[in-house]
């Protein structure tokens, strides 16, 4: 093999090793239809990384069929499907986009604001407070339906393979973008009609498919920007910021013929519950990407407040079967994630309101657990444990989203303790007093095992 081959270089196990440590690993038990958990294969790192090294040179690598999944949709009694890899294909995946990916950067117009290097979520908030402020009031505002099981594989894989210049990764790439589900015949009739035409369109949360999903877009970008209209896109879900509501409805027309070419659609103004609308800015506001802007003022949106108060109570489910361990550590993290995502928004009096509906929440599983906080100091003892202040995290000042460079922001966050694990000493009425801490915990009879 040419040692100056693509092949070459992603079948290389330093590459491969930085592919694995990259590969999300939020769920350690997370497999494929191998049944092999990510926890296995990092016991045997290097084993694994040198078989899947010495196939990928020799031409023997394959890749498996996807496990088919389902879990509950937040705060729903829907289910979400997902296809999921295996770990050893997750790595090498990682391993061609990383080669790749430098080669796709030019098809991140300024537009686009997912999956994204150095911009999110925040980025996009600020560029549409920019255009209010040159006077675009109007807005078209839609999303695409099904894109992610929608997107033509064939019209994908024309315009993707173009656009590789690695010739010795294309018989690899293809096999990418060809990856079967799992036989689903032993599953209910039930599980099996949620993966309905799930051989078509790009797994979402595949390892390739942020990539893939702004290279397919990027035509509709493009042809936007042409026209002068001003795009702002995260993912599957865009506004368009005009100065008239004959702008935006031609806004309208146009993305709507543009996503066709594509195989694409977007709800109709005019459908019941439509998630496409054109409204003025001034007026009813705007909610986008889970927040309302109000003005200059922008707050995460009812529905994510919703939502995330639902998965606290998820996380804190009795008989759950996770240690009080785990749980608290899971809820941190929780907290931790969500709440710096809007820190820097109006969300003083909602972090409030937050903090003591997680307070009270923990108290009510630690007195299911057969444990009772004493005491009415409740933030201490929440400290104690570990778990984050949202208000500590509050980085707003009024008017000001984003601070301009010759005036920096002086945070009002403050460092957070370190998670620490309550052990069952620390849960007896003597080490309490001792350590003079928090007021004591009172032990019920029964109580289990810290």
């Amino acid at each position: 093999m040419n040692s100056g081959s693509a092949l070459f270089t992603i079948s290389d196990k330093h590459h491969l090793r930085k592919a694995w440590y990259q590969i999300s690993k939020r769920n350690m038990l997370s497999k494929g239809s191998d049944n092999v958990t990510i926890k296995a294969f990092k016991a045997s790192l290097d084993q694994n990384l040198s078989d899947i090294s010495s196939e990928l040179r020799s031409g023997r690598y394959t890749f498996q069929k996807l496990r088919a999944h389902a879990i509950a949709k937040t705060a729903s009694s829907k289910l979400r499907p997902l296809q999921i890899a295996s770990v050893r294909d997750r790595v090498v995946m990682k391993s061609i986009a990383l080669y790749v990916e430098p080669t796709f950067r030019s098809f991140d117009l300024p537009c686009s604001f997912a999956f994204i290097k150095n911009r999110g979520v925040k980025q996009a908030i600020s560029r549409i407070h920019d255009l209010v402020e040159q006077g675009n009031k109007y807005y078209f505002e839609a999303d695409i339906i099904n894109f992610f099981g929608a997107v033509d594989r064939e019209i994908l894989w024309a315009m993707f393979s173009r656009k590789v210049r690695h010739k010795t990764l294309l018989r690899l790439l293809r096999q990418c973008f060809d990856l079967e589900l799992q036989d689903l015949n032993s599953f209910t009739p039930e599980f099996q009609r949620l993966f309905v035409g799930a051989d078509s369109g790009i797994p979402q949360g595949g390892v390739l498919s942020p990539m893939l999903a702004n290279f397919y877009l990027h035509e509709f970008d493009r042809r936007m920007l042409d026209r002068g209209f001003n795009l702002v896109r995260y993912a599957d879900d865009f506004v368009v910021m005009c100065e008239s509501k004959e702008r935006a409805i031609q806004a309208h027309d146009c993305a709507k013929t543009i996503l066709e070419t594509l195989g694409l659609k977007i709800h109709a103004l005019d459908e019941p519950s439509s998630k496409s609308r054109i409204d003025y800015f001034s007026k009813h506001g705007l909610m986008f990407l889970g927040v309302m802007f109000e003005g200059n003022e922008v707050y995460p949106a009812k529905k994510v407040v919703d939502r995330f108060e639902a998965k606290v109570k998820e996380v804190l489910k009795p008989g759950s079967g996770d240690s009080l361990f785990r749980t608290l550590q899971k809820l941190t993290n929780l907290i931790n994630g969500w709440g710096k995502c809007f820190c820097s928004m109006r969300v003083m009096d909602i972090y409030l309101r937050l903090d003591a509906f997680i307070k009270k929440s923990v108290e009510e599983y630690l007195e299911a657990s057969g444990i009772r906080l004493i005491g009415a100091k409740k933030g201490r003892h929440m400290k104690f444990l570990g778990i984050p202040s949202l208000p500590a995290m509050v980085e707003h000042r009024r008017g000001r989203l984003n601070p301009t460079p010759d005036t920096p922001a002086v945070s009002t966050q403050v460092a957070l303790p370190p998670f620490v694990p309550p052990t069952a000493n620390r849960y007896n009425r003597r080490s309490f007093q001792d350590v003079n801490v928090i007021p004591p915990l009172e032990r019920r009879p029964g109580c289990p095992h810290l």
